[in-house]
């Protein structure tokens, strides 16, 4: 695993384990501008200790020779789960909560509809009164 992939997984940690909500957030926190950061982490830019060291002290049980190197476990200890072993999308909460917000509008679209479909039976229902009305009147 080259070190901008173990990067993009301590990243995604971060994200899983909410310390921020997206890279942008992360990037806002670790102190650069989300146009910097996305170059760092793309490999556009040369990797500075500054920004490991930055990145491992988001959260205290990063490894930072990990990341560096590879070598031995993201974490320095063994208790800390990480569940997410391919890179995690960080859009997934995001998604989630827009996937829920869509069913709700559509049950509500739904209810409005049959709501729609009972005005119209009441205006035919109206519609055929006052026909027969006319009618018996004229």
């Amino acid at each position: 695993m080259t070190v901008l992939k173990r990067i993009r997984k301590v990243i995604n940690w971060l994200i899983f384990n909410e310390y921020a909500e997206n890279d942008a957030q992360v990037a806002s926190k670790l102190g650069y501008t989300k146009s910097s950061f996305s170059q760092i982490i793309k490999g556009k830019v040369p990797l500075s200790e500054k920004f490991i060291d930055k990145l491992a002290n988001a959260d205290e049980n990063i490894n930072k020779v990990w990341i560096k190197t590879g070598d031995g476990s993201m974490f320095f200890s063994e208790n800390t789960p990480f569940v997410v072993e391919e890179p995690m999308n960080p859009y997934c909460k995001e998604c989630s909560i827009k996937l829920q917000k869509i069913k709700l509008l559509e049950e509500a679209n739904m209810a409005l509809q049959d709501n729609l479909k009972d005005k119209q039976l009441i205006i035919d229902l109206l519609k055929g009164e006052n026909e027969k009305r006319e009618q018996s009147c004229g």
